[in-house]
């Protein structure tokens, strides 16, 4: 088994919005993960209640060394994806690549949540360069499924991805 990996926040006194746990607290792998859930305090989540960051990179950090963690994680990261609520006039993937550092920074408070710099290239081109706290599997998976939501034809969709270390990677969206 390979070296056990821990995922730490940028600055502890972050904070995040317990809608953005719904994906985590309500995957399709849920059964699987509940013995997590439960000891790391999020069998049930509030909504509209804000956690510190740290005891969900310690959540992610468990499923991450679990078996099945990869898969664990882009399906989390899929049922996220599925279930962010965008405002109303975000209704292009451009707008969602071009807009996902400020999306992000709203579902945090008190701290550095990391950021995502979108670099356009092209007319439906894009790259996207991710710092978070965060395993990429878990990335991943958002991303497929907010393309998913908003790529008019997902057969012309290409996603390369980079994973630079463990907090940093490159993405490459074409479509």
């Amino acid at each position: 088994m390979s070296a056990q990996v821990r995922y730490v926040a940028f600055d502890p006194n972050t904070e995040i919005i317990g809608a953005m746990l719904e994906g985590t607290v309500y995957s399709m792998e849920r059964e699987a993960l509940l013995p997590l859930l439960r000891k790391h305090g999020f069998e049930e989540v509030e909504f509209d209640k804000w956690y510190p960051l740290q005891p969900v990179l310690d959540l992610f950090t468990d499923i991450v060394n679990h078996e099945g963690g990869m898969f664990n994680l882009v399906a989390i990261g899929m049922k996220a994806g599925e279930t962010f609520p965008f405002p109303p006039e975000i209704t292009r993937f451009e707008q969602v690549l071009e807009l996902a550092d400020t999306l992000n920074r709203a579902a945090y408070r008190n701290g550095d949540p990391g950021t995502i710099r979108a670099e356009k290239l092209g007319e439906r081109h894009y790259r996207m360069h991710v710092h978070l706290p965060y395993p990429s599997d878990l990335h991943y998976g958002i991303w497929w499924a907010v393309a998913k939501r908003m790529v008019p034809d997902m057969h012309a969709l290409k996603i390369r991805r980079e994973i630079i270390d463990q907090y940093t990677s490159i993405y490459e969206f074409e479509w």
